[in-house]
């Protein structure tokens, strides 16, 4: 769902609420907008020991629109997001601080405030995403939820995909 904003400049906000499922075999997140219409279901699928680690991002109609690859390493590897079947960037652990990452491939920045808070995803000086933990209305079904505002609706699927590897590793 999109709703205008006022004095941001850039028009539209989109608001995706990010919830992880527990008591899933593989990891499984939903992507809801804020009347509980779920958009986008996340969930791994391959075997970690032969090296096809794959966290999927599907449509609600079943429809893949992107991917999140994770590299090699034991703590906090790379994670390689693409889209459409191309290569967007690499989220990569920035250990100069700690839970800390870099995006290479986007020219975007990370503004760690405290993650329990909320993070900035910067382009410039644009806000893109805005993402902060919220509690769940259901604990019983759901783990860890997080809200997504999103400040330019074209980089959708790519903020919901960084917004997966933040979570998931968080």
């Amino acid at each position: 769902m999109m709703r205008l904003l006022s004095g941001r400049g850039l028009g539209l906000e989109m608001m995706l609420y990010l919830r992880q499922r527990i008591l899933t075999v593989e990891d499984q997140f939903i992507a809801e907008d804020e009347n509980g219409k779920k958009l986008y279901l996340a969930e791994r699928r391959g075997d970690s020991w032969e090296g096809e680690d794959r966290l999927y991002v599907d449509q609600a109609d079943g429809t893949t629109v992107a991917n999140i690859d994770t590299g090699i390493g034991l703590w906090r590897p790379t994670q390689t997001i693409n889209i459409g079947g191309k290569r967007v960037c690499d989220v990569k652990p920035d250990f100069e601080l700690l839970r800390a990452y870099k995006i290479e491939g986007l020219p975007w920045t990370i503004d760690y405030r405290n993650f329990t808070f909320g993070l900035l995803c910067l382009d410039s000086d644009q806000i893109i995403m805005r993402c902060s933990r919220v509690r769940s209305s259901n604990w019983l079904r759901y783990g860890r939820s997080y809200r997504l505002n999103i400040f330019d609706p074209q980089h959708e699927i790519t903020c919901l995909c960084f917004a997966l590897v933040l979570c998931h590793f968080e």
